[in-house]
């Protein structure tokens, strides 16, 4: 249903179906007869959320990887990570942690992982995880996404396999062709060779013979 605010005879404020966006800091504003005006803030306050993100990534190995955690909430949660369940920290050196502009559009702190260089060893699950324990201690609000990292070279193992299937199949072909080329010319030279004294010799065995009536 759709969001609708609504301002009773009495000054109260009513906000229907409110989103968790809609929390924060709505400030009544009431001016006396004599003109003195007087500010009286009041909190809506939920939970800390983590929008939904990509269920996965792929990378090149050398690629940079760049996470985003969109929070929401009031008050302002504190955003952290981790890696396989592990706390992520800008002690290694690897990880960078910063700020961007992603609580309501504007910056909260932690909320843009990056990684210059993947490798490897940087596959797997990422967990962004928002907390508020001054307001909801004990609760959280978590996404993650698995993260893969291929050989820069695995774009090119399909085309090597097609060049060396070619280059085995042209092997084939040369050393069939060499050879049959080679069994032709041997028949060839036996022809050539012995072809001459068969017909000599049996020109002699036909002389030769009882048979023959010139004999």
């Amino acid at each position: 249903e759709k969001t609708s605010f609504t301002v009773h005879d009495n000054g109260s404020l009513e906000i229907s179906n409110a989103p968790r966006n809609f929390a924060g800091v709505y400030t009544c504003v009431a001016t006396s007869r004599d003109s003195k005006v007087v500010r009286a803030p009041v909190d809506y306050f939920a939970h800390p959320y983590v929008l939904p993100f990509d269920k996965s990534k792929n990378l090149v190995q050398d690629e940079k990887l760049t996470i985003e955690c969109k929070v929401l909430g009031h008050p302002k949660p504190t955003v952290k990570w981790q890696k396989d369940g592990v706390d992520v920290t800008e002690e290694e050196r690897k990880y960078r942690l910063v700020s961007a502009d992603t609580y309501n559009g504007g910056p909260i702190d932690n909320a843009k992982l990056e990684i210059k260089e993947v490798s490897f060893d940087d596959e797997g699950s990422y967990t962004c995880i928002a907390v508020l324990e001054s307001k909801y201690p004990g609760f959280n609000s978590t996404q993650e996404v698995l993260v893969r990292v291929k050989d820069k070279l695995a774009a090119l193992w399909p085309f090597l396999g097609i060049v060396a299937e070619v280059l085995i199949l042209c092997t084939i072909i040369f050393i069939y062709e060499k050879k049959r080329n080679k069994d032709n010319a041997a028949e060839d030279s036996v022809n050539q060779a012995g072809g001459s004294p068969d017909k000599t010799a049996e020109g002699v065995r036909h002389r030769g013979s009882t048979n023959n009536p010139r004999a």
